[in-house]
């Protein structure tokens, strides 16, 4: 993701891909994931995905690198209350890392399963020092209370309504509507699946902060990262104008 206003590189997503053991090949969450979203294999599977992608913050680290990454993490790893306590004890096992440089991603549908429990953990983790996202904001039932009440610093709208702001008014005005709706909390707003220039300028324009998508990068290992950060051009924000 990219800092709109100044053209900088201000983080990376941890993106979950399994390769299949027999077939081998890569298969994305949405082929996997809502089959185990409701049984405790979600805990061990977010427990590895927090391990390595703190892990990968360590690595960077040791190269000189110092990167910020947000971490998706369900709606059952919320509810339960060890959550907070499992973040501790991962960030322990690496000292260097700041947890500063974490952000953690909830989905707007987490919020109104348990609200109550839902802030209780959340104001935990803000405690350990990580920062907190609203992810997909508009997909499910995007309430005003999520964005005054719950504890989160950066509201990331879903890549959906960006996708076609430029040729649907309605999505145009919804983004609009949401960055400025960002400001009067005073979250930071970021804006998914971002593929054209236009896209990128029209957002800026809006007053987004951030921006995320195939525009600026297609996913890559954890390992390219480092050549990337070094080879990318602020040029990109020339474009913008």
């Amino acid at each position: 993701m990219i800092d709109l206003r100044s053209g900088e590189v201000a983080g990376f997503e941890a993106l979950l891909r399994w390769l299949d053991p027999e077939s081998g090949r890569i298969v994305l969450p949405r082929d996997f994931l809502p089959g185990i979203m409701d049984s405790d294999l979600i805990l061990n599977t977010g427990s590895w995905v927090l391990e390595n992608a703190i892990g990968q913050i360590s690595a960077w680290h040791s190269m000189g690198l110092s990167a910020k990454v947000s971490i998706n993490v369900a709606p059952r790893q919320l509810q339960d209350p060890y959550f907070p306590e499992l973040l501790k004890s991962t960030l322990q096992r690496f000292p260097e890392v700041d947890p500063s440089g974490i952000e953690l991603e909830i989905l707007e549908n987490a919020a109104i399963s348990d609200f109550q429990q839902l802030q209780k953990t959340l104001l935990a983790c803000r405690e350990i020092g990580v920062r907190l996202s609203l992810d997909d904001f508009g997909t499910g039932y995007s309430s005003l209370s999520h964005l005054k009440n719950l504890p989160v610093d950066l509201i990331k709208i879903d890549q959906s309504f960006v996708n076609g702001m430029l040729e649907d008014r309605g999505s145009m005005e919804f983004v609009h509507s949401i960055v400025s709706m960002s400001k009067i909390f005073r979250k930071a707003v970021l804006a998914e699946g971002v593929e054209s220039v236009m896209q990128g300028r029209t957002l800026r324009r809006m007053g987004c902060d951030l921006a995320q998508g195939y525009a600026i990068s297609e996913p890559m290992p954890g390992e390219n990262i480092p050549q990337w950060v070094e080879n990318w051009s602020e040029g990109w924000l020339e474009v913008l104008h």
